[in-house]
């Protein structure tokens, strides 16, 4: 049995883009390349395949993958650590580490820090959401290849004092994060996205907390938000209308 949560070449070649060195470029295209065919290949000699979109499943049989063995089974949360906390005193005490003091409004993002996240468009939402109401604090809960990158637009933007990147986050502490919030963000991006769909745990995870949610108009996710009523769907990769969402949920 196979599980798909995405197509691995179309991720690779996301990052790929993010590489400076022309060498490392090369390498990893020819990765690429070797990666999509020992995908359908893996696939193709697998009994049963897990799909997390039909997307991905419509992929894979377009790829020539028996459809009578493809099975979508979407993204769950484990509702007994997700969940509203009451527990003031571990918020506070989270509060005080993260030097976010009581009067500030808290908007979280979490997950791994990929391309396909969009999280420099929270970034730059950040940047003019800050420029109207002073008292927010951004925590950007994850790591990945794209740490660096967005480390640097926070500096250049002059955010590193109302941007905080976490690190990594042991799993079972995240709910922490995401209660301490005030809206929770998923700015994910067109490219690898909206061609599969996104079955968004990050989106369960937040909403099984009962926090407000502003996230793009993904297919998966759009509708999620909606059938829900959980939060705000907005026009991936346009960061004006991000701050916007968050500042309309903050007032809310």
């Amino acid at each position: 049995m196979l599980e798909v949560n995405g197509i691995s070449s179309d991720e690779l070649r996301l990052i790929e883009n993010h590489l400076s060195n022309k060498v490392k470029r090369i390498i990893h295209s020819m990765k690429v390349t070797l990666l999509g065919h020992l995908e359908i290949f893996v696939a193709r000699r697998i009994d049963a395949v897990i799909v997390v979109t039909q997307g991905i499943g419509d992929y894979l049989s377009n790829h020539g993958i028996d459809k009578n063995k493809i099975w979508l089974v979407k993204n769950g949360v484990n509702t007994e650590l997700f969940k509203p906390s009451g527990d003031n005193t571990i918020l506070k005490e989270l509060k005080n580490r993260l030097h976010i003091v009581n009067d500030e409004n808290v908007v979280v993002f979490v997950g791994n820090l990929a391309p396909w996240q969009g999280v420099e468009y929270l970034i730059h939402a950040a940047s003019l959401i800050v420029k109207e109401k002073q008292k927010v604090k951004f925590l950007i809960v994850g790591d990945g290849i794209m740490k660096e990158k967005l480390e640097s637009l926070s500096k250049e933007l002059n955010m590193e004092h109302s941007i905080v990147f976490t690190g990594i986050v042991p799993y079972e502490e995240v709910p922490k994060y995401i209660n301490l919030s005030d809206v929770c963000v998923a700015p994910f991006i067109r490219a690898r996205n909206e061609s599969i769909g996104l079955s968004p745990l990050k989106l369960y995870e937040y909403a099984a907390c009962g926090k407000p949610v502003v996230a793009s108009n993904i297919l998966g996710v759009g509708d999620f938000l909606e059938d829900s009523n959980s939060g705000i769907a907005v026009k991936p990769e346009d960061s004006a209308e991000l701050a916007k969402a968050i500042t309309l949920s903050l007032i809310h």
